[in-house]
């Protein structure tokens, strides 16, 4: 046999050439709702970041994008839109 390198989830691993490495994509599926709020279009894979905005006649207060983190789930919004 020879072997090839293959990453999986950040670590190096070591397969008989004659397999194929996949990287399984996990998907963090919708993005989370955030009162007042709405996210841009995009992946939704992990490393995937989204951007939210506030609604108009709303100002964000924090930071407004997400990312999809390796565990399958959205990293937590910190933010808040507040009225004008």
């Amino acid at each position: 046999f020879s072997f090839v390198p293959c990453i999986t989830e950040g670590f190096p691993v070591i397969l008989p050439h004659s397999l194929i490495c996949f990287i399984l994509l996990t998907d963090c599926g919708v993005p989370p709702t955030v009162m007042s709020s709405y996210c841009n279009l995009g992946q939704t894979t992990i490393g995937a970041v989204r951007q939210y905005a506030c609604d108009d006649g709303y100002d964000m207060s924090g930071s407004g994008s997400i990312e999809c983190l390796n565990t399958g789930e959205w990293s937590v919004p910190s933010f808040t839109c507040s009225g004008k």
